[in-house]
């Protein structure tokens, strides 16, 4: 059972924004069996390093909890997480089991390729492209910066790290999230030379579908 499959039995929407703060707390939660003694100070620290405010994230959490699990508070809910499935990845590659999603947009990703701007424009012109989620690339070799899915293609467009803000306040926002995974929302790439830098740089406009 991976984390996903024991969250989707205990009830969580996998739509909800709170899902994937509990995919992260579960996830840490197998690393340090403690950690959940000390919740609060976690989700702070979580909430500082993704530009978000720790209120929001609990409050979200517990509402994802609520409804199916109406005795249960949070903590008890990671603890016992922990304790499932810690027993079931002993014998199992961890990262096998957690990392193969994007968790607020549910999809598959490990077969995904990168492209920049400059290939996307090579590719898709001046069309507009449809995106299927999007995320806050922390494993790179540059700063953190925004990548949107585009299933279809199978392709992870990385976005300029000035869209970063943005893209963080998208992912706060339920509605905005919905339009996405109902293919509401599109990106449009252009091509400008930096004034301050004089050199060629790719724009990216925000298109309705």
């Amino acid at each position: 059972m991976t984390i996903h499959e024991y969250l989707d039995e205990r009830g969580i929407p996998r739509k909800s924004i709170g899902y994937t703060y509990l995919y992260d707390m579960v996830v840490e939660c197998i690393r340090s069996p403690t950690m959940p003694y000390h919740l609060n100070r976690f989700i702070e620290q979580y909430a500082t390093k993704n530009n978000l405010k720790s209120a929001n994230i609990e409050r979200t959490m517990r509402y994802a909890i609520k409804k199916n699990n109406p005795k249960v508070s949070l903590c008890e809910f990671i603890i016992e997480a922990g304790i499932q499935l810690r027993k079931r990845f002993k014998n199992m590659g961890f990262a096998e089991k957690y990392n193969k999603f994007n968790t607020i947009f549910d999809i598959d990703i490990k077969d995904f390729e990168f492209m920049d701007g400059y290939d996307f424009i090579a590719k898709f012109g001046d069309n507009v492209v449809k995106i299927d989620g999007l995320y806050i690339n922390k494993k790179g070799n540059y700063n953190d910066h925004p990548v949107a899915i585009i299933a279809d293609e199978k392709i992870l467009l990385d976005l300029p790290s000035h869209m970063t803000d943005t893209v963080n306040e998208v992912l706060q926002d339920s509605e905005s999230i919905d339009l996405i995974k109902k293919g509401l929302v599109g990106l449009k790439a252009h091509e400008y030379v930096d004034k301050t830098y004089h050199k060629r740089c790719v724009g990216y406009e925000w298109c309705d579908l």
